[in-house]
């Protein structure tokens, strides 16, 4: 499958469960993402950290007002055919996420910003364990959301290690 079908294949995926974009949970976008992640695979991806997993928490404001929002963006880094060195390297990102009012609870939790991440699909079970034992997803684990949704966008990622050493994983999230 090609990078740029991910998106289109994902809201398939979301059907094929019986499941609309407007009834999902964090859970739901957790299990989904990741299941989809594990089920499919994307040609031209580098062979190392070429597709994977970033889980974002964070408050955003999309232009529906201020929302805290848990997302899994499945990363897909393109390889280079050349031995050209380039710090940053053409990539798609396929964002799930479901998002809720902001509340003074979500600022009580201290700096919201936090991701997750995973290049292996064999450690995916302890990425969402990882992710589900975390306090902000414990807190919205048990909220209803204020929208979801589904899009793709082209980015840049890292050439060497995804964790940049100035941008940290800020190129992967939200």
């Amino acid at each position: 499958m090609h990078a740029h079908d991910i998106e289109k294949s994902l809201r398939s995926f979301v059907k094929l469960k019986n499941r609309s974009l407007r009834e999902l949970t964090a859970v739901d976008v957790l299990d989904l993402a990741t299941e989809h992640w594990l089920s499919t695979d994307v040609e031209g991806v580098r062979p190392e950290r070429g597709d994977g997993l970033v889980a974002y928490f964070e408050v955003l404001n999309r232009g529906r007002g201020t929302l805290f929002e848990f997302g899994v963006n499945r990363i897909m880094t393109f390889a280079r055919s050349d031995d050209d060195y380039i710090p940053w390297l053409p990539a798609v990102k396929v964002r799930m996420s479901v998002a809720f009012k902001a509340n003074l609870v979500v600022f009580q939790l201290g700096p919201v910003a936090c991701n997750f991440m995973c290049w292996n699909k064999k450690s995916a079970q302890d990425f969402k364990e990882e992710i589900m034992a975390s306090a902000p997803f414990r807190l919205v684990a048990a909220w209803s959301p204020h929208s979801a949704g589904v899009a793709s966008e082209e980015c840049t990622a890292p050439w060497g290690d995804p964790n940049h050493p100035t941008r940290a994983m800020s190129w992967a999230i939200a």
